[in-house]
């Protein structure tokens, strides 16, 4: 029962650290093709 209580929290910390990590890639190519641009 413990382990059930937990379950959720885990699994939405892992969900939006995977979404931070997507997040960041996304800005990090959407920077380099407007330095590109711009150069």
């Amino acid at each position: 029962m413990v382990k059930r209580k937990y379950l959720p929290f885990k699994t939405g910390k892992k969900l939006s650290e995977k979404l931070l990590c997507v997040l960041l890639i996304h800005l990090t190519e959407l920077h380099l093709s407007l330095q590109e641009a711009f150069h």
